[in-house]
Formats: C-alpha cells, sequence, structure tokens
C-alpha cells in the first residue's frame, strides 16, 4: 500500500508541472511540447493504476473480512 501512496503523492505534482510545462511550450513556441503531453499521460496512466490496485486491495480485503465474519 506504500507504493500506492509514493505513486499518488509523486504523480500529482508531476501532472501539474507537465501541464504548465507544455503551457509554457506552447505559450513561446518552445520544443518539447509533446515531451510534456507524454509525461502528463504516463502520470496520469500511473495515478489510474495505481488506484485501481488500492481499490482492488481494498476489495479483497473487504471480503476477506465478510468471509471470515460469517
Amino acid at each position: 500500500m506504500a507504493w500506492t501512496a509514493v505513486i499518488l503523492l509523486s504523480g500529482l505534482p508531476a501532472i501539474v508541472t507537465g501541464h504548465v510545462a507544455r503551457r509554457r511550450a506552447v505559450r513561446r513556441g518552445l520544443g518539447g511540447r509533446w515531451l510534456a503531453l507524454a509525461g502528463i499521460a504516463g502520470c496520469w496512466v500511473c495515478v489510474l493504476v495505481a488506484l485501481l490496485a488500492a481499490a482492488a486491495l481494498v476489495g479483497v480485503v473487504g471480503g476477506l473480512a465478510v468471509l471470515i465474519g460469517s
């Protein structure tokens, strides 16, 4: 569960900084727009996988609690 927290705590600021970098690259006409977009997409995928894994873990633990309790 700790790795999920690490991914969420590092992924969310990475998404924000990716958006800032992409906006600056577009506004100033610099290169790297696609690299920033790839970083944003990669971070969103990592955050989504971490949330799904956390939900699956909660479901498994909850299911085991129901089975043990009955």
